[in-house]
């Protein structure tokens, strides 16, 4: 990564910016700009004024791709494409150690299989095995392989009648589950016929890395340990490195390591060192040159190509310029050849070493005007100051300025360099008449970090008081000592407190062994210097002394024992290495764990030594370790004597009160029926408890019933104070029955904000009823539709859906709330009269001839006693109205039910769906469309309009309306239609087997990459199961069905019909044969292919009350009159 460097010069004099460069590989930001924002010390112990610039540098950032760590950014455990096996995350990066921090569930070195007892591609399940050996790991699926004498699923049943079977030694008794019988089948890790049987070897499976070793130990058991220069778990063995760790032990600074190969690497000398010795890395280059510095300066390399110069003592600069005193800058520039002045100051030098050589040269700051030679020569004797006299001015002077010659001059300060007084100044006015008087009081105070009446800095030094690790006793009354924080001791906390910790936190413990620890903050843990035991030498007194043989010196923790006439180093008991090196050997870390039974913790207790203990939950039983089951204990696992243990797992346990009881276990109480479901009493009544087992139901005021069902009024809901405005109380009082979809009073409230005040109106009111019916939950069946007060063109749909009520949209919260008359259920929101129905009213007059009084212009004839004898009477003129039904545009059947897609958009607006009251709603969808509302694209069709071809030869198309048309190859085939056959195996057989190998175009690398239907990192690949997510997007009323890897079909419920991402329920009223029902016979679609007969309601109505209008000679009346009305229907009103 490019960046850049920003870096601000030494403090200098500001006369001497355009002479003073940056360091090395820098440049000036800007070359003639500085900033006058520090201050630099000279050899008078004076800080002085001075400036800085910054310097820049190009430079390039060593950093790691993702999935690489390390200085040589090694890739990742899992390969650097999916780090940790996608199953976990990577330290990965330039400071990384590539150890890999594993997902619940996972483990290994790469993550790479599942925790004990875990299966799955997600190490998410639980094995379930009782007595038995569950098929567990990352490839597993949780089956049981059952012990001898036992069978079932989970191997949680015995099997009494194994014990006269009698099977082999390595054999075990099994129950076929297809018939039943008992058979003798070889136990887990054996291979035979169940009468003969043997140890399986799985290290002839490969079952371990190509860099590992596989020891077999036992049947079917093995360990994979990785060879010698790399490191893992056996399955997973990467390269070590040993550049990745402390530089493989390379001096930092001066060498730098390179990597050989697996477990080797060598040091090399950086640019600008030399001369490599083991241990102790390079000497560096000396760069120093007779021009590096000033004449006055010595020269010193001081790191690689970078050197140091320094002032001699009695001069002053930054080494690459140099001044003396005022007098020897005259002297030098006198005498310098080619000068400006050179022989020009000889009388001024003379006069000033006569009368001033001792202030000039030892005491300043001064500025000193110069005279030249022929300035004595004068005859006014005159020098002036800002005249023409002086020739140059703001000459540089180690001790002052001079003003005769070009330059400029650092003036050294007198101030003190570190306030160390803060007195408290106050100014109090006080009025005496006629005058106020003026006072300074002065309160003496120490600044921060120092103490006592002379303000003297704290231990440690004012900027860090007790070094920083405690508090000082500061200021004028303090005593200057130091408050130590725990870890630290010490007058100025410079020590850890615990003799063998250093560090900045004292909580590293030091690496000496024989010697006394370094143990202050800022050591690194090694003895102090001359500490070491006699026999013993080293940094961490980690050598003996005395040679073993004629070169090497042993280890501290290393014995000289003669071998085959020589001498060599071996690591003591309990220690390993080569004996120039030994380190603590720990048995827990071996892949044996110690020997420790998979069920215990292996605890090092010393070098080389451990102790076994059970894991929580387990008890030790000779060399294995036992479950506890708690439920067997005399205590049941501390539950009450009313409740039942339940075994969880090993020393785990749960309690359950028995029925009749309730509470958490361990403490169970008779159960208060009223609390238990409200005792079975009525949601409208009160559970009263009388006694232990014992209680009542009573409805609440204003209702009646016998508590388990209680009665009430409508009149007890906001809504009906609408049915009360609108007068239709009576009306429903005089039917039959009624049922009635009240909204709650929050769904009132919230539609007449939302839609106006005067919204619910005496439509939307009857809307909500329906009249001459009872019906309650148990009538109100899927698919239903209901007559509303409204009239038969506005119906009511009744749904059920995910276990809910539904009345057209709107969800049913109470139900069965009856009444005298009918029952009201209660819903989430006021009903919209929907706009389905397009019905079509046409009326007609038609005359009816009665017998009542005389009227002008009107004779009929009666009969009496033989004789027709004319009468005047009056005609009635009667329209009758005759409603067609019809269904608006997108709606079908003889509910108008709504066609398939989205509300306003039939068919999904790419088909015509087959509407009206005689439709079917089909959708016929356009060219390219498929599917029940034409939701997708044909097979092999993709794009928004479904026009564009897929061209996969040998794999799956990514088709559809959202697709894109890229393939997914099938095995054994890549490109971009997957046409080209893959012939050899690039990947070196690193690939799953369900995973293919392919070519990268950016830069011409193979990688595995999972075939088509299946999903992983390449190296391993599952089966997609494509129902597993939103029921692998087929409708609610479908059931998703896996086919191939990654494939599905959707399928319908029974009653339901469609392409199974969209499914409709099946309404047989539609069809040829009116559903089934008779040709005379109404048929009513209840539910999803489900219909209900009913006879047709027929044409005539009989005694019907007409009102009339009749004007006779003797003046105008009205009335009612009984009239039988034949052929009417029963939407007929009479004028």
């Amino acid at each position: 990564q490019n960046i850049q460097v920003v870096t601000k010069s030494k403090c200098h004099s500001c006369s001497l910016t355009s002479l003073v460069k940056c360091p090395d590989d820098y440049t000036k930001r800007q070359p003639e700009k500085s900033t006058r924002d520090c201050r630099y010390h000279i050899t008078m112990a004076l800080s002085v004024k001075g400036c800085s610039f910054e310097c820049y540098k190009d430079t390039v950032e060593p950093k790691c791709c993702p999935g690489y760590w390390g200085n040589d950014c090694i890739e990742c455990p899992g390969s650097a494409a999916t780090p940790c096996s996608s199953n976990g995350v990577c330290s990965d990066g330039i400071a990384g150690n590539g150890t890999c921090t594993c997902a619940p569930g996972f483990i290994g070195t790469a993550c790479e299989d599942c925790k004990a007892n875990l299966y799955g591609p997600l190490c998410s399940n639980v094995c379930s095995c009782k007595n038995g050996i569950c098929h567990s790991g990352v490839k597993g699926t949780g089956q049981c392989t059952c012990l001898s004498g036992y069978t079932g699923i989970d191997c949680d049943r015995e099997l009494p009648a194994c014990a006269a079977l009698r099977c082999g030694p390595n054999s075990r008794c099994i129950e076929d589950m297809s018939t039943g019988q008992l058979l003798c089948r070889c136990k887990p890790g054996y291979q035979g016929d169940g009468t003969q049987c043997t140890s399986i070897n799985p290290c002839l499976r490969s079952v371990c890395h190509a860099n590992a070793v596989c020891a077999h130990t036992g049947p079917n058991q093995h360990v994979c340990t990785c060879t010698q220069g790399y490191s893992g778990d056996g399955r997973v063995c990467m390269p070590i490195d040993p550049c990745q760790t402390d530089l493989g032990n390379c001096t930092s600074g001066s060498t730098r390591c390179v990597y050989d190969g697996p477990g080797k690497s060598h040091c090399e000398c950086l640019e600008g060192f030399e001369k490599f010795v083991e241990g102790k890395g390079c000497s560096v280059k000396d760069v120093c040159k007779p021009d590096s510095c000033h004449k006055y300066a010595t020269c010193a390399t001081v790191e690689s190509g970078t050197v140091d110069c320094k002032c001699r003592e009695g001069y002053l600069g930054n080494g690459k310029i140099c001044f003396g005193n005022i007098i020897q800058q005259l002297q030098d520039l006198n005498s310098k050849p080619g000068g400006e002045w050179t022989g020009q100051l000889s009388s001024a030098i003379t006069l000033f070493n006569k009368l001033m050589s001792w202030p000039l040269t030892s005491l300043g700051p001064f500025t000193v005007f110069v005279p030249v030679n022929k300035a004595f020569k004068g005859t006014s004797g005159q020098i002036l100051v800002n005249g023409e006299s002086v020739l140059e001015l703001d000459v540089e002077a180690k001790n002052g300025r001079l003003h005769s010659l070009e330059g400029l001059l650092i003036p050294p300060s007198i101030e003190p360099i570190i306030p160390h007084r803060c007195d408290i100044k106050e100014t109090n006015v006080f009025k005496v008449s006629p005058i106020s008087i003026i006072c300074l009081d002065q309160t003496p105070h120490c600044c921060k970090g120092f103490f006592g009446p002379d303000c003297s800095p704290c231990p440690g030094g004012f900027t860090a008081p007790c070094s920083s690790h405690g508090t000082c006793s500061e200021g004028i009354d303090g005593n200057g000592t130091c408050q130590c924080e725990p870890n630290f001791k010490g007058s100025r906390c410079q020590y850890c407190a615990n003799s063998n910790k250093y560090g900045p936190f004292c909580d590293k413990t030091c690496g000496c062994i024989h010697g006394v620890c370094d143990n202050r903050p800022e050591s690194s843990g090694k003895c102090k210097q001359g500490s070491c035991k006699e026999g013993y030498t080293g940094e961490f007194c980690e050598q003996q002394t005395q040679l073993c043989g004629p070169n090497q010196p042993c280890h501290a923790h290393a014995n000289c024992v003669p071998n085959k006439g020589a001498f060599t180093c071996v690591c003591k008991p309990g220690f390993q290495g080569d004996g120039y090196m030994c380190f603590e050997s720990d048995p827990c870390a071996l892949p044996h764990r110690g020997g420790c039974s998979i069920n215990a913790k292996c605890i090092k207790t010393g070098p080389g030594t451990h102790t076994c203990q059970c894991l929580s939950g387990w008890r030790e039983d000779g060399d294995e370790c036992q479950a506890i089951n708690n439920c067997l204990d005399p205590s049941k696992g501390g539950c009450h004597p009313n409740a039942t243990c339940i075994y969880v797992g090993p020393g785990q346990s749960d309690c359950a009160c028995k029925s009749g009881y309730h509470g958490n276990g361990r403490n169970c109480e008779p159960v208060n029926q009223c609390v238990e479901q409200k005792g079975g009493c009525h949601f409208l009544a009160t559970c009263q408890f009388l006694n232990p087992g014992g209680w009542q139901c009573v409805c609440e005021d204003s209702y009646a019933g016998d508590g388990k069902i209680c009665y009430g009024t409508i009149a007890q809901c906001t809504y009906f104070a609408f049915i009360q405005k609108h007068n239709l109380t009576n009306e429903m009082e005089e039917s039959s029955g009624f049922t009635m979809f009240a909204p709650t009073d929050s769904a009132v409230r919230e539609y007449l904000r939302r839609m106006g005040k005067e919204s619910l109106d005496l439509n939307v009111t009857q809307y909500h009823i329906i009249m001459s019916e009872t019906l309650k939950d148990g009538d109100l069946v899927d698919g239903l539709y209901k007559d509303t007060m409204l009239g038969f063109s506005y119906q009511l749909g009744i749904f059920r859906q995910d276990k809910k009520l539904l009345v057209n949209e709107a969800e049913v919260n109470v139900t069965d709330i009856e009444t005298s008359k009918g029952v009201v259920h209660t819903v989430s929101a006021v009903l919209s009269i929907p706009n389905n129905r397009c019905d079509r009213a046409t009326s007609k007059i038609i005359m009816v001839q009665y017998a009542m009084i005389l009227k002008r212009r009107c004779v009929y004839f009666r009969v009496y006693q033989g004789k027709r004898f004319p009468n005047i009477g009056c005609k009635a003129s009667c329209e009758r109205v005759n409603i067609e039904r019809k269904c608006c545009a997108g709606y079908y059947g003889i509910n108008c039910e709504k066609c398939p897609g989205p509300e306003g958009q039939s068919c999904f607006g790419n088909g015509v769906c087959v509407d009206g009251i005689n439709g079917t709603g089909v959708c016929q969808c356009n060219q390219g469309f498929n599917g029940t509302a034409c939701e997708t694209c044909q097979a092999g069709k993709y794009g928004a309009h479904c026009d564009q071809e897929c061209k996969c030869v040998n794999g799956r198309c990514k088709d559809g309306v959202y697709g894109d048309g890229s393939c997914t190859c099938d095995l054994g085939w890549r490109g971009i239609n997957c046409n080209v056959a893959i012939t050899s195996d690039m990947c070196g057989g690193k690939c799953h087997s369900s995973a293919n190998c392919l070519l990268k175009v950016v830069d011409s690398t193979y990688y595995c990459s999972c075939a088509a239907g299946f999903q992983g990192n390449g190296t391993y690949c599952t089966a997609v199961d494509a129902c597993a997510e939103n029921n692998g997007g087929c409708s609610v009323h479908a059931v998703c069905k896996r086919t191939l890897p990654g494939r599905r079909i959707c399928m319908c419920h029974p009653g339901y019909a469609g392409d199974g991402k969209v499914c409709i329920s099946v309404n047989p009223c539609l069809d040829d044969n009116n559903g089934g029902c008779h040709a005379d016979g109404e048929c009513v679609h209840t539910g999803p292919n489900k219909v209900e007969g009913k006879y047709k309601q027929t044409f005539q109505i009989a005694s019907k009350h007409i009102r009339y209008n009749f004007i006779s000679e003797y003046g105008t009346s009205a009335g009612f009159m009984k009239v039988n009305l034949i052929g009417v229907s029963i939407y007929t009103k009479c004028k």
